[in-house]
Protein backbone atom coordinates (compact mmCIF):
# COMPACT_ATOMS: atom_id res chain seq x y z
CA UNK A 1 0.00 0.00 0.00
CA UNK A 2 2.93 2.33 0.56
CA UNK A 3 3.49 2.33 -3.20
CA UNK A 4 0.06 3.94 -3.69
CA UNK A 5 0.95 6.70 -1.27
CA UNK A 6 4.09 7.44 -3.25
CA UNK A 7 2.42 7.63 -6.68
CA UNK A 8 -0.73 9.57 -5.76
CA UNK A 9 0.35 13.16 -5.11
CA UNK A 10 -0.85 15.20 -2.15
CA UNK A 11 -2.36 18.60 -2.87
CA UNK A 12 -3.82 21.30 -0.63
CA UNK A 13 -7.47 22.05 -1.34
CA UNK A 14 -8.50 25.63 -1.94
CA UNK A 15 -12.01 26.24 -3.30
CA UNK A 16 -11.88 27.72 -6.78
CA UNK A 17 -8.21 26.88 -7.39
CA UNK A 18 -8.33 25.42 -10.92
CA UNK A 19 -4.76 24.10 -10.64
CA UNK A 20 -5.80 21.80 -7.81
CA UNK A 21 -9.43 21.12 -8.71
CA UNK A 22 -10.30 21.24 -12.40
CA UNK A 23 -13.80 19.84 -11.76
CA UNK A 24 -14.84 22.07 -8.85
CA UNK A 25 -15.30 19.06 -6.58
CA UNK A 26 -17.03 19.74 -3.29
CA UNK A 27 -16.72 16.38 -1.54
CA UNK A 28 -14.85 13.10 -1.38
CA UNK A 29 -16.89 10.51 -3.30
CA UNK A 30 -15.69 7.77 -0.95
CA UNK A 31 -16.77 9.19 2.42
CA UNK A 32 -19.12 11.87 1.04
CA UNK A 33 -17.68 14.53 3.39
CA UNK A 34 -17.07 18.01 2.04
CA UNK A 35 -13.58 19.25 1.33
CA UNK A 36 -12.54 22.17 3.51
CA UNK A 37 -10.16 24.98 2.63
CA UNK A 38 -6.66 23.77 3.47
CA UNK A 39 -7.47 20.03 3.49
CA UNK A 40 -4.65 17.78 2.33
CA UNK A 41 -6.01 15.58 -0.46
CA UNK A 42 -4.69 12.96 -2.86
CA UNK A 43 -5.14 13.69 -6.55
CA UNK A 44 -5.15 10.86 -9.08
CA UNK A 45 -2.72 11.75 -11.85
CA UNK A 46 -4.65 10.51 -14.87
CA UNK A 47 -8.26 11.47 -14.08
CA UNK A 48 -7.46 14.36 -11.67
CA UNK A 49 -10.10 13.33 -9.12
CA UNK A 50 -9.57 14.32 -5.47
CA UNK A 51 -9.96 12.21 -2.33
CA UNK A 52 -9.18 12.58 1.36
CA UNK A 53 -5.76 11.09 2.15
CA UNK A 54 -7.05 8.20 4.21
CA UNK A 55 -10.09 7.49 2.02
CA UNK A 56 -8.27 6.67 -1.22
CA UNK A 57 -5.65 4.51 0.51
CA UNK A 58 -8.32 2.55 2.39
CA UNK A 59 -10.39 2.18 -0.78
CA UNK A 60 -7.37 0.82 -2.66
CA UNK A 61 -6.95 -1.84 -0.02
CA UNK A 62 -4.87 -0.72 2.91
CA UNK A 63 -4.47 1.66 5.77
CA UNK A 64 -2.02 4.50 6.16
Amino acid sequence: VQEYAEIIPIVTFKPGDKHVDEFEAKECVICMEQFLDGDQLRKLVICKHLFHLQCIISWLGGDQ
